[in-house]
């Protein structure tokens, strides 16, 4: 490996890179997006009605300019678990790019 002349300007390409491209942002918001469905999902099968209310409340805003954004058909899921293994992974190469433990999965 080169080492690098001027700490964190391989961070900062790296992050630039990545925050350039439209379809990485995606991961993320589609991610998230994807997580935030779920808990409704799960809520509403609880029947658990106040917490799905403070989710809406909370979450709701946010997932309609996520909506916005990517209305592209299949660009928010639904997802596999196949598929969500494959994004949860890239998201964790990047954290480990960018200096995270390697076995911290909170990606």
């Amino acid at each position: 490996m080169q080492a690098v002349e001027q700490p964190g300007s391989f961070v900062a390409e790296v992050f630039a890179a990545f925050g350039q491209q439209p379809q990485n942002r995606a991961l993320v918001f589609g991610r998230d997006y994807h997580r935030s469905l779920q808990h409704e999902y799960r809520l509403r099968e609880q029947g658990n009605l106040a917490e799905l209310e403070r989710l809406l409340t909370i979450a709701g805003s946010g997932r309609k300019r996520v909506e916005e954004v990517y209305k592209g058909l299949g660009e928010l899921g639904p997802y596999t678990d196949f598929e969500l293994g494959v994004l949860n992974g890239k998201l964790s190469a990047l954290r480990w790019v960018l200096g995270s433990e390697w076995d911290f999965l909170d990606t």
